[in-house]
């Protein structure tokens, strides 16, 4: 088994290459868009994103079956993914994404 600093790491390369192949959607809002629209594989919310966003998120994704996990800071999500500051980022690919929960459970 990897120690969780290799895990995060492999996370980190996974949500970049997602964000490369533009597989990815940031932000509260774009997230809820896509998991209602069904084109969420998983979610990773900010460890810092407001408790209110949290719960909107947790929500929208248990009512649509889609997982969610808090994963990194906002700032962190946005470097991974060459973007500002993300409260959430949806990954949209599949396989990049059960790569992702692999490494997350």
């Amino acid at each position: 088994m990897d120690s969780p600093e290799t895990n995060e790491k492999k996370i980190r390369s996974l949500l970049s290459i997602a964000a490369k192949a533009g597989k990815t959607a940031g932000g509260t809002q774009m997230t809820i868009d896509k998991v209602r629209k069904g084109r969420a594989a998983v979610v990773l919310m900010g460890t810092d994103a407001s408790d209110r966003t949290k719960k909107v998120i947790r929500d929208k994704c248990a009512y649509y079956e889609v997982c969610v996990y808090e994963f990194g800071t906002k700032e962190e999500l946005g470097k991974c993914t060459g973007q500002k500051d993300k409260s959430a980022i949806t990954i949209t690919d599949e396989n990049i994404g059960n790569e992702i929960i692999k490494y997350l459970t």
